[in-house]
């Protein structure tokens, strides 16, 4: 409340700095979140490892038991490169859909406080990210599992990947959420982009594997480098991409913020007049 009067009381403070005033107002909004889901919900730690655990293992058990076709689609061992790309994407798929969930109820509180309403989008990324760290586990197990160790890349390639991934996640959770409270059947649409993206993404093949002349069009998909700055940890050989195609992608996730701040700001009052 303290920082809500403050606000109210002091119109020349800036948005930045109202932006970090209410920092302490989205802890506490993260910490609701995941209260209600590994708190109150006393197998919700559980069952978010187990989720991706078993979606890795059938994808993997697919392709190589069935099919027999792990070599021609990624990195060996192939188990951990599913592993790689299924864990980021859960933190994508855990976002958009944390973003899709807008309550006339919540929404009309969140328009109506003096809080920055960017601030709200954020935290559907911090929630996102925070789960992303309680499964990162997988990757040490299923490294253990396939007796590939990381190198010193992962110290270099997962933190720029996990910055990356905050800056794009934050710029879509600031188009969806407004989009889906104007147009509540926008998340049909959301829901089927969703499943185009999760196999125009190397999720569960290499961009190596791509044929050559649609190579230069993976890159403009920034889960591209994303992905593969999360993979230069265990092979830095072949996950490794040229030097522009990581600035392509950062330039994208920074496109995809710039885009997603003007259109929350321009659909903010709509969204206002939509819940109260």
């Amino acid at each position: 409340m303290a920082l809500l009067t403050a606000a109210k009381q002091d119109p020349r403070l800036g948005w930045l700095r109202r932006f970090w005033a209410a920092r302490t107002t989205l802890q506490l909004l993260v910490r609701a979140d995941l209260h209600k889901r590994y708190i109150k919900f006393r197998l919700g730690y559980v069952w978010s490892v187990l989720g991706p655990a078993l979606q890795i293992v059938v994808i993997w058990a697919v392709f190589t038991l069935l099919l027999g076709r792990e070599r021609a689609l990624g990195y060996q061992p192939f188990l951990l490169f599913v592993a790689t790309g299924i864990l980021p994407w859960t933190w994508v798929t855990g976002s958009v859909a944390l973003a899709s969930k807008v309550s006339g109820r919540r929404a009309a509180r969140v328009m109506t406080t003096a809080v920055p309403r960017y601030v709200w989008p954020m935290e559907v990324v911090a929630v996102g990210f925070i789960q992303f760290l309680l499964v990162w586990p997988l990757y040490l197990v299923f490294a253990a599992i396939t007796m590939q160790p990381p190198s010193l890349w992962l110290l270099l390639g997962m933190p720029a990947g996990i910055i990356m991934q905050s800056i794009l996640l934050y710029g879509v959770a600031l188009i969806i959420m407004p989009l889906v409270a104007i147009a509540p059947d926008s998340r049909n649409v959301i829901s089927v982009l969703m499943r185009v993206m999760f196999y125009v993404s190397p999720i569960i093949y290499s961009v190596s594997r791509v044929p050559e002349w649609l190579q230069p069009f993976t890159l403009l998909n920034p889960l591209t480098g994303i992905l593969s700055l999360y993979r230069i940890g265990f092979w830095p050989d072949q996950a490794l991409l040229p030097w522009y195609a990581y600035l392509v992608t950062l330039l994208l996730c920074l496109a995809v913020l710039a885009f997603g701040l003007v259109f929350f700001r321009r659909t903010q009052q709509r969204m206002v007049r939509e819940f109260l």
